[in-house]
């Protein structure tokens, strides 16, 4: 993460981004879109442990739950 939004509350903090994500598929085609990672920590003994981590991309607003893959960076 570059620039990420960081949340503490207590022993419990979030971190996220929206990131462009660019490469090649495995059929060589090129992958250019939005995805958004995600990070949950817990302070435990005084140190931060990443107790959870989710990626995903942004989904269209229509009610398909399809992912909006069409947004570029």
């Amino acid at each position: 993460m570059r620039d990420p939004t960081i949340l503490v509350d207590g022993d419990l903090a979030v971190a996220f981004e929206p990131q462009p994500h660019a490469r090649r598929s495995a059929a060589r085609v090129p992958v250019d879109l939005w995805y958004r990672t995600t990070l949950c920590f817990q302070r435990q003994r005084g140190k931060w442990k990443v107790v959870h981590e989710h990626g995903s991309v942004p989904m269209l607003m229509d009610g398909s739950g399809k992912a909006a893959t069409q947004l570029r960076p």
